[in-house]
């Protein structure tokens, strides 16, 4: 086992939509982390117990990545070279944020919707009341007003309106 190196990932590991190569992950106790495309190494961009990232599949340049359970949620314009601290994050953990253009994305707590129309520097509640107070897993919206949430016990919602409703 010399040099075996082991890690977790928390869920919430990101692939770049065109290079194979690149993905973004947090690792309990070990920060957020890049995969470095020339190297195939995992090199750290961002320090704490890193959480739960995203890579904007429209604009690769632009990642999201958290720290587990601190309210901390980071943007990224440049692929990961510098990170924006965003203070005014959703809620304390996401699941998942999916996003339209540089401006419009959605996000998903565990049991609500958020939507940002500023980039992520600032987001608002969307309605969505899941049955017995289930929990959310996944959001992908196609477009401003289309698309997806899913929810426990294998239900899609979907939105025609940019998230106001859902049904």
């Amino acid at each position: 086992n010399n040099g075996l190196g082991l890690i977790q990932f928390y869920a919430g590991v990101s692939s770049h939509p065109s290079d194979a190569l690149t993905f973004f992950g947090g690792l309990q106790d070990n920060g957020s982390n890049r995969r470095n495309t020339a190297t195939q190494n995992w090199v750290q961009v961002l320090g704490g117990d890193g959480g739960w990232t995203q890579l904007d599949q429209a604009n690769p340049l632009r990642v999201f990545v958290e720290f587990q359970g601190s309210g901390n949620l980071y943007r990224s314009t440049n692929g990961g070279g510098t990170w924006t601290n965003l203070p005014n994050r959703p809620v304390a953990t996401l699941y998942g944020i999916s996003a339209v253009d540089n401006m419009r994305a959605w996000a998903i707590g565990s049991a609500a919707v958020y939507r940002t129309t500023d980039g992520g520097s600032s987001w608002s509640t969307t309605f969505l009341t899941i049955p017995g107070g289930g929990r959310l897993y996944a959001i992908r919206m196609i477009s401003a007003t289309v698309g997806w949430v899913s929810a426990a016990g294998g239900i899609l919602y979907k939105t025609t309106n940019g998230g106001n409703n859902w049904t």
